[in-house]
């Protein structure tokens, strides 16, 4: 409704003020440039929301082994496939 509101006025002008020849071009030209920043509210800053979590003493832990196990997993598996590799 904002756009309507605000550009059908403007388009109407146009339509009265211009040959029927350049009419099209003239209108097609003239909403290309339009631009509704004088209308529309501002944009707000960027904020983001920061979010802390403390895990307990005995949580860390426990996340620090299976992080540590995950580790180990992965270069393990690594480990064959480039043995493998060196095989053949």
């Amino acid at each position: 409704m904002l756009l309507i509101s605000e550009l059908l006025p403007k388009v109407q002008e146009l339509q009265a003020s211009r040959p029927r020849t350049n009419l099209t071009v003239g209108i097609v030209d003239f909403l290309g440039s339009v631009t509704l920043k004088h209308v529309l509210p501002p944009t707000p800053a960027l904020s983001p929301r920061k979010f802390l979590v403390k895990l307990s003493p005995s949580l860390e832990s426990v996340d620090r082994h299976a992080d540590l196990r995950s580790i180990f997993t992965v270069v393990g598996r690594i480990r064959r496939v480039v043995d493998l590799s060196n095989m053949g």
